[in-house]
């Protein structure tokens, strides 16, 4: 009897780890199973995902400043490294436009550059020079032979300064200057610092290298004195008619005497600059300096509203390496020395 009691306890312990036994083995089987389930489920899903070309997803930002940047040359971003530019990438291009390519150099160039001291002005291989000496017919004087503006602005000053001989009958005008090299304008900062002081040289003559009169865009007008002596002009009885008229030839005055906050320049009532028709216009209605003026045209998109004066329509496109312009209509392309272009268009092609 008391064998079988002792072979039953056996048995039954026998039973009980075998029980155990195999309910731990259920128990790991299950975990195992739960955690392979979503492995199984990532991978499914990960080979029924469409690729990162046909996602709908936005690209990378790292990936999408690059593929808009300015190349040094075709195939190659800025930073020398090979890269493809994405149909994406291209900017938005309207029924009625299409995409004109355009060099890193031509954001530096054009009637609209921003020249200041934030923003130096990019010396080009060469500039396209004309005398105003050359041009003048005696009535108006030109300080020397070498006096020079772009070709863009000499002729529409030559009108200016004639006209208005035409108009009051006074052939005082002077020019003064014109376009100056790196070297002249270094010459003439460390004078005026050596004569006047640091702070009066930094409040009317430019840095070296962020002078407008680089551009040749702008010009100095004077007025020869009864006694032979050279001041510079003051808009004064009936030279007023210079500066009242000067947007109607495309020269705004570039260092109003409301705006010294925003240029940081002391008003210069004798420095003009050539911005081109119809900007001039516009800058003179909205009030604006040319900063304020560069600024305002961002909100004007190719594929959104244009600003417009008469019959001119005018829009801002990001710095690429190719712009939307129009098909069928003339149009002008400047850069702003900033960040962009500035399209203007008018009339029929």
């Amino acid at each position: 009897m008391r064998i079988d009691r002792r072979a039953r306890r056996r048995r039954r312990r026998i039973f009980y780890l075998c029980t155990v036994f195999f309910v731990l083995l259920v128990a790991a089987l299950i975990v195992w199973i739960i955690r392979l389930l979503p492995t199984k489920a990532a991978s499914d899903s990960s080979s029924s995902a469409p690729s990162v070309s046909e996602s709908s997803a936005p690209a990378d930002p790292v990936e999408s400043e690059q593929s808009v940047a300015i190349s040094g040359s075709a195939g190659e971003s800025s930073t020398g490294e090979s890269s493809t530019q994405e149909s994406s990438a291209l900017p938005a291009v309207p029924d009625g436009y299409e995409l004109l390519p355009v060099s890193e150099e031509a954001l530096h160039q054009g009637a609209l550059i921003l020249v200041n001291k934030t923003y130096a002005y990019e010396f080009p291989a060469s500039q396209d020079l004309i005398s105003m000496y050359d041009l003048t017919d005696g009535l108006y004087s030109v300080s020397g032979t070498d006096v020079m503006m772009d070709a863009v602005a000499a002729q529409p000053l030559d009108n200016l300064l004639s006209d208005f001989y035409a108009a009051t009958g006074i052939g005082s005008i002077n020019i003064l200057c014109g376009y100056r090299t790196l070297e002249e304008s270094q010459e003439l900062f460390d004078a005026s610092a050596e004569q006047n002081g640091l702070e009066h040289a930094e409040r009317y003559v430019m840095l070296p290298g962020y002078s407008e009169h680089h551009s040749a865009l702008s010009a100095d007008l004077g007025i020869l004195l009864d006694g032979g002596g050279l001041d510079y002009y003051y808009p004064t009885d009936s030279y007023a008619w210079i500066t009242e008229h000067a947007a109607d030839y495309g020269f705004i005055l570039r260092y109003p005497e409301d705006k010294t906050q925003i240029t940081d320049i002391d008003y210069e009532a004798w420095h003009f600059r050539y911005v081109g028709f119809p900007h001039a216009q516009a800058m003179n209605e909205l009030g604006f300096c040319l900063e304020e003026y560069i600024d305002f045209l961002k909100q004007y998109t190719v594929e959104g509203e244009h600003y417009t004066v008469g019959s001119y329509e005018i829009y801002y496109v990001p710095a690429a390496e190719s712009i939307p312009v129009p098909t069928g209509r003339s149009y002008e392309v400047s850069g702003n020395n900033v960040d962009g272009f500035i399209v203007t268009v008018g009339g029929a092609a």
